[in-house]
């Protein structure tokens, strides 16, 4: 006997409504709006890292030199680098007067004073250590021995300009001897003395100083003038 079929009825599926999908901008417009937030912080970022690169590779050589060169090193440390920007500066000011036309006007003054050997001795000697406290000995140098050296100051009679020359050297070296920015080791002597706690000022400086200075100076002109006499003979 064949059993009859079982008629299976379908179940009843409701369809639910979804929402609709949220619009999506177009390609364009959102390259558009990244790319210009991207690229600051991509070009920051780079910056960022080239920055610690080097500080990384700075220190990786200052360690390495500490091992391998230990006193190299610590000369190195201790150099007195705040003194580098006052000594460039008066530097490019003596260039800036010599361009302006300092220096002829210089050769000339002193052309007019320097009469005689002995007169050029102690006028250049007292002139140029006096410059030194103002423009510090090495610009100063520079700058009388251009106008030592100019045509207007080679009228001059020969021992007059080799007394002046000469006279020269005496102030350059003499003269760093009455203020601390007279030369640069002055300035290293006082950055010494505050690392042990001993300040020295500037008038206490030249309280001792300027008599000792004064004394070298004259005794060294009146050397200088009697050897060119006796040149001369």
């Amino acid at each position: 006997m064949i059993p009859e079929p079982v008629s299976v009825s379908e179940p009843d599926i409701q369809l639910h409504e979804f929402p609709a999908a949220p619009q999506l901008l177009a390609p364009s417009s959102v390259t558009a709006i990244a790319e210009p937030s991207d690229q600051p912080k991509s070009s920051g970022y780079c910056k960022t890292n080239l920055a610690k690169l080097l500080k990384r590779t700075f220190l990786s050589i200052i360690h390495t030199a500490e091992i391998r060169i230990p006193t190299v090193s610590a000369v190195l440390r201790r150099l007195p680098y705040g003194i580098i920007p006052f000594s460039l500066g008066m530097f490019i000011i003596v260039e800036s007067l010599s361009q302006q036309g300092w220096t002829p006007r210089l050769a000339w003054v002193l052309k007019r004073m320097c009469s005689s050997p002995a007169a050029a001795v102690f006028i250049v000697g007292a002139i140029t250590t006096l410059a030194c406290n103002v423009l510090n000995n090495l610009p100063m140098s520079i700058l009388f021995s251009r106008a030592l050296q100019h045509p207007i100051f080679a009228q001059v009679d020969s021992s007059s300009r080799k007394g002046a020359m000469f006279a020269l050297i005496i102030g350059s070296n003499v003269g760093a001897n009455f203020t601390l920015v007279g030369s640069l080791a002055g300035l290293m002597f006082q950055g010494i003395a505050s690392q042990k706690k001993r300040e020295i000022g500037y008038f206490t400086f030249m309280r001792w100083c300027a008599p000792v200075m004064v004394a070298q100076l004259a005794t060294a002109c009146a050397i200088l003038v009697a050897e060119l006499a006796i040149v001369q003979q």
